[in-house]
């Protein structure tokens, strides 16, 4: 994917401004120092590249293939980012040995503003990535939680800008990683106030909620007849209510028919149980369309579905665009019966099974 090779470029760059950083430095080459200083700069550009992948922004979901991959993505490199910064003040520790200097690396003190920044911005990235993983938050902490997440990137920056080390004596370096530290805020910024100010608000209203067992089927009909919101097959958007428009939550589109959109979920959980006490003319949050599921749709010939439970939404919109000349072979499972809800809209494709 095209966004692979520009985070695999950016890292290959990092490396090489900081190799000319070292050929110019008439210091000679320390293995440990080496290794933390590499280890702190690459894990800085990745952790920004995690904040830009964060925005939802439309020309990454295109360079990545669909917001699907850009988050699998943003994990990814989160996961890495970790190490490679957990490992930065372990090998400026390991390359002061026999002293110990541990204090230094790891106590923050207010005399000594760059480490001090940089300490911060580690412990802020361990806390909150242990929130993350070892800890079982609630959706809405845990979304509270990544809300704070650029004290991270701030106090790196800052680390950063005063540091006394090759990025302070060698300007091309010093601009490039500063500038993604830059560029990241910005992201941060935007994701985390000035995004909800953009997208729309109150653009669709909910027509008719059908209940069966503890599914949902809602058709939401465009508030403005003439801005309605243009899907293709297979693809999603992200759906808010006005009493928190900033609890957004992800539901495939089942069917569009001009401003009319349907979507079906299953209700497990809070957000969910919200939506049962919507009634007609509830105003409804949405943006979209994101994802590139079916992107192959009209070339392929023979497929295979595979999906389980509620997994079955994309599916729903997707089976509409099949014509006779192709072929599908579907693979659903389920604890229980689906409802008919779901069911119903594909036995009127009975040919394909």
């Amino acid at each position: 994917m095209t966004g692979n090779l520009f985070i695999l470029a950016s890292v290959f760059t990092t490396f090489i401004l900081f190799f000319v950083a070292k050929l110019s430095n008439p210091e000679p080459l320390k293995l440990f120092s080496f290794l933390a200083q590499i280890t702190g700069l690459i894990g800085s550009v990745l952790i920004s590249w995690n904040f830009i992948l964060s925005t939802r922004n439309r020309f990454l979901e295109k360079i990545f293939d669909g917001l699907d991959k850009v988050y699998k993505t943003h994990n990814i490199l989160g996961n890495i980012a970790f190490i490679l910064v957990i490992n930065h003040p372990i090998f400026l520790i390991l390359n002061s040995l026999p002293f110990n200097t541990t204090k230094l690396y790891l106590i923050p003190n207010l005399n000594n503003l760059p480490y001090a920044f940089g300490i911060l911005s580690l412990y802020s990235l361990i806390i909150l990535v242990a929130l993350t993983i070892f800890i079982d938050l609630p959706y809405k902490i845990w979304k509270k939680t990544h809300e704070v997440m650029g004290l991270v990137i701030i106090f790196g920056s800052l680390h950063s800008l005063l540091i006394t080390s090759d990025i302070s004596v060698f300007l091309p370096l010093k601009i490039w990683i500063l500038s993604f530290n830059v560029i990241a805020i910005i992201a941060y910024l935007y994701k985390r106030y000035f995004y909800y100010f953009f997208k729309p608000k109150n653009n669709y209203a909910v027509i008719d909620i059908s209940h069966e067992k503890n599914y949902l089927l809602i058709t939401l009909s465009a508030r403005d007849p003439s801005r309605f919101i243009k899907f293709e097959a297979g693809q999603f958007a992200f759906f808010s209510l006005n009493n928190n428009p900033r609890d957004e939550h992800p539901f495939s589109i089942l069917e569009q028919d001009s401003e009319t959109i349907k979507i079906g979920t299953k209700v497990i959980g809070k957000f969910t149980l919200e939506l049962t006490q919507l009634t007609a003319g509830s105003k409804v949050n949405v943006y979209g369309p994101f994802g590139t599921f079916s992107n192959n749709l009209s070339r392929a010939t023979e497929m295979v579905w595979i999906s389980g439970g509620i997994g079955i939404t994309p599916f729903l919109s997707m089976i509409k665009k099949i014509n006779q000349n192709q072929k599908v072979t579907m693979i659903h499972t389920a604890r229980l019966d689906e409802p008919k809800l779901f069911t119903d809209l594909f036995k009127n494709y009975s040919y394909f099974f």
